[in-house]
């Protein structure tokens, strides 16, 4: 059986963007391309579960900043207002994901005030001083929302990999094998990948990060994927992106490890020089 991918296709970075952005540095300093993104994305994902919205609409405004951030500088934005605009455009494009401007504010807020939370991805209960203004803070996230827009050109099209790997996971018999583990540690892997991988959804198609991640999962489980050699070309995906995405994700896996690890840091998202400050 074959897909059709052409139908199931992003909009890449090129390498001109890439390199202008200095998006190819994995280096693990505080002041990196590499962090920036990946604070991002991981503010992105908590406040996403701060307002209750759905896993896709928090992917979907992850793959939105990172494209962004490939049309501007890191820096020219605070981290917080790129990922309030991005979600509040996710949940735009989404039937049933409104965020209300003022609960949008609060959570914001929130995370500023409590960076460490960031990465604790787990709801908690939360307050803001008395003399927040949400005026204010609606009044920085605003024109951030159209600056976003701008630099996307107003492409907000965005194709998630959920979809198409639990299309290739019944097409592959794989839930006949491995039961429902594998339906969930396929979409775990890619939560995973989109997070904490800055760059997978920006250099790969979404065929290819559902193909990886059901690999790392049936790897997880001992499971044997298919008898058939390269069975991804079935899947109009290639052995080198299935590499090269892979390393992205693992990559992304180790560094989240390395930072949820500082328990002794807190994060600072006010300013546009983010950073881990202790």
């Amino acid at each position: 059986m074959s897909a059709d991918s052409t139908l199931y296709t992003n909009a890449l970075a090129t390498s001109d963007q890439l390199n202008s952005t200095k998006a190819v540095g994995h280096g693990t300093g505080k002041d990196s391309a590499f962090h920036n993104r990946f604070l991002t994305a991981n503010f992105i994902q908590t406040a996403g579960i701060y307002l209750r919205l759905s896993q896709t609409v928090i992917s979907r405004a992850i793959v939105l900043a990172q494209r962004f951030y490939t049309t501007t500088g890191l820096r020219d934005f605070p981290i917080h207002d790129v990922a309030a605009a991005v979600l509040l455009i996710s949940s735009k494009l989404v039937s049933g994901h409104p965020i209300k401007p003022e609960q949008l504010c609060y959570v914001v807020q929130f995370l500023s005030l409590n960076g460490n939370l960031v990465f604790e991805h787990d709801v908690q209960t939360f307050s803001v001083p008395q003399t927040f203004d949400v005026i204010d803070t609606w009044k920085q996230i605003s024109p951030t929302e159209m600056e976003v827009l701008a630099g996307l050109a107003f492409d907000t099209n965005v194709v998630l990999p959920y979809s198409l790997a639990l299309s290739y996971i019944q097409v592959l018999s794989l839930h006949e094998r491995a039961g429902s583990d594998i339906i969930k540690l396929t979409w775990s892997t890619i939560n995973d990948g989109i997070r904490d991988s800055p760059f997978l959804t920006i250099v790969h198609q979404p065929n290819t990060i559902a193909v990886t991640s059901i690999i790392l999962a049936a790897t997880k489980l001992n499971v044997v994927v298919s008898d058939q050699v390269n069975w991804w070309d079935m899947f109009d995906v290639n052995s080198e992106d299935v590499g090269h995405s892979m390393a992205l994700i693992l990559e992304g896996k180790e560094y989240a490890s390395y930072i949820r690890n500082q328990n002794s840091h807190t994060i600072d998202t006010n300013t546009k020089q983010n950073k881990i400050i202790k």
